[in-house]
């Protein structure tokens, strides 16, 4: 799955649909998608159901993605990417720029999947964001790469000196 740093121009079209942009990563599913025909109705009801288990904020399937928060178009990406079987996440600055109470849902959202054995590659300037969903933790700074060292056995002051050091 991939929740990229730019929800506008890589994983979305605002112009339209939250059941076509749903289908923008499931053409190759046959549920939605047969001989190049989509299935529209089975589209919809998937998406009216990502609205609902992921307290995505719009009228209904048919809204456009434009009309959205943006908090709601992350949480909708977020759903979207995570539907189904998914083994890798890649997340670039998740919850950047988002209210607080997005910001928890989608790192609670992040954590439960970790729990379930997913691997996760989550790139983040917020270091509150990286100690919750991480295990692990690498910095890269001014051309050099430290760690990765367990998230237990190090501390936001050593992980600061490695952002600030040359």
């Amino acid at each position: 799955a991939h929740i990229p740093e730019d929800r506008l121009h890589y994983a979305v079209v605002a112009a339209f649909s939250l059941t076509l942009n749903w289908l923008l990563r499931k053409l190759g599913n046959p549920r939605f998608v047969t001989w190049g025909l989509l299935h529209r109705q089975a589209a919809a009801k998937a998406t009216a159901a990502a609205i609902k288990d992921n307290d995505v904020r719009a009228s209904g399937p048919r809204a456009r993605m434009a009309d959205l928060s943006g908090g709601n178009q992350q949480k909708f990406v977020i759903a979207r990417e995570l539907s189904g079987d998914v083994a890798v996440i890649l997340a670039g600055h998740p919850t950047r720029g988002l209210d607080i109470r997005t910001v928890v849902a989608i790192r609670n959202r992040l954590v439960a999947e970790r729990a379930l054995g997913v691997a996760i590659l989550l790139l983040s300037a917020d270091l509150a964001e990286v100690w919750d969903v991480a295990d692990r933790i690498m910095v890269m700074a001014r051309g050099r790469l430290r760690g990765p060292v367990p998230v237990a056995e190090t501390t936001l002051a050593e992980i600061g000196h490695w952002m600030t050091t040359p």
